[in-house]
């Protein structure tokens, strides 16, 4: 399983535990049907689209970034320890 098709079925788990549709979901994550189920198919999300499904599903977004591609685990410490500076 890539990271793309494991952060698909991270947030596709995510909804159906919340017992939403994807319409639902995407309205509340303020995204369309298509990019959310483009999303759980596991083709990939923009980090606006991770940061919307993230509030709604109450997931950490900075982990559904990593799992996209958006940021590595190298780029999270490296922030953290310039933070900690």
């Amino acid at each position: 399983m890539t990271k793309l098709e494991k952060l698909g079925a991270t947030l596709q788990k995510s909804r159906e535990v919340r017992n939403l549709t994807v319409r639902e979901a995407a309205e509340k994550a303020g995204i369309g049907e298509g990019e959310l189920v483009f999303t759980e198919g596991g083709r990939g999300a923009s980090p606006a689209t991770l940061g919307g499904l993230a509030r709604v599903y109450s997931l950490d977004v900075i982990e559904l970034m990593i799992l996209a591609g958006h940021l590595s685990k190298k780029d999270v410490k490296r922030h953290q320890e310039r933070q900690a500076a």
